[in-house]
């Protein structure tokens, strides 16, 4: 028997604090129809989770509705943590299907921050600890991807901020025409692939950092605009790019397509 053994009844109490807050206030009644669990049960765990705070009974009409423990930490979330926990299995899938790792990029300002990845499961041992790592919005295939497809205003925001950076990794934000190029066959092919002069550190360039890497990334579309980049990283010594897009392609952007319409709706 496994050791990993889980709680039953704090399972059946998630259950029923999901339940009420679909419904926004509910009776015991309809809780238990909806969690299909004994009237007796829902009555315990419903004294449990208001003793505790996370929900509350009105005087007036006496129907349970979600308290302020929750709220408090619904708060804390933001549409990044929603974004990582809806990519993480579809993550998991790509790489069981690809092999090579592949990572969920959000904006954050000016850069794209790697938030999820699928390297630790990889056996390909490429930069395991890369949560966390800020990506070049010029250079990289994610920065690319997203650029390409977010609203104009949002683009003409991000490149006006690079324009002004002393950064020298963005030059390219100051020659105009040659990125608005760049960035439509990003359109024309449906993906982004790092530049060849990027070696993957944030503002570095080869040969001063060389990952020895390629990237391909293409972005995670919602009604509003770009909500995040789906990017594989390979050693291109191993496959040739060609090979990639032809056999990867597609498969990265029904990744993407599958992260977008899992998305909690407060997010789109």
């Amino acid at each position: 028997m496994s050791s990993n053994k889980y709680i039953r009844s704090l399972e059946r109490g998630l259950e029923v604090l999901l339940a009420l807050q679909e419904f926004r206030h509910a009776s015991l009644h309809e809780l238990a129809k909806a969690t299909a669990l004994p009237k007796s049960t829902v009555k315990r765990i419903l004294l449990t989770l208001e003793n505790a705070g996370f929900i509350h009974r009105s005087i007036g009409d006496h129907r349970y509705r979600i308290g302020v423990k929750v709220q408090r930490i619904a708060r804390h979330l933001d549409e990044r943590d929603s974004l990582m926990e809806t990519a993480k299995p579809v993550l998991e899938t790509l790489c069981r299907k690809l092999v090579w790792p592949s990572d969920l990029l959000v904006r954050h300002d000016e850069v794209l921050i790697v938030s999820e990845s699928s390297r630790a499961i990889s056996p390909f041992n490429i930069n395991q600890d890369n949560i966390g790592f800020r990506v070049n919005f010029l250079m990289s295939a994610s920065g690319r991807a997203y650029l390409a497809y977010c609203p104009s205003d949002e683009k003409e925001e991000i490149v006006d901020k690079l324009r002004h950076s002393s950064d020298p990794s963005y030059q390219l934000a100051h020659k105009r025409e040659k990125l608005d190029a760049i960035l439509r066959e990003v359109k024309e092919q449906r993906f982004a692939l790092r530049d060849s002069t990027y070696g993957g550190g944030y503002g570095l360039r080869r040969p001063t950092n060389q990952d020895g890497m390629m990237a391909i990334a293409v972005p995670i579309l919602s009604e509003t605009g770009v909500e995040g980049v789906v990017s594989m990283v390979w050693f291109p010594t191993a496959v040739a790019i060609d090979k990639i897009i032809g056999e990867f392609l597609d498969e990265l952007w029904i990744a993407a397509d599958e992260i977008a319409s899992n998305l909690p709706a407060l997010v789109k």
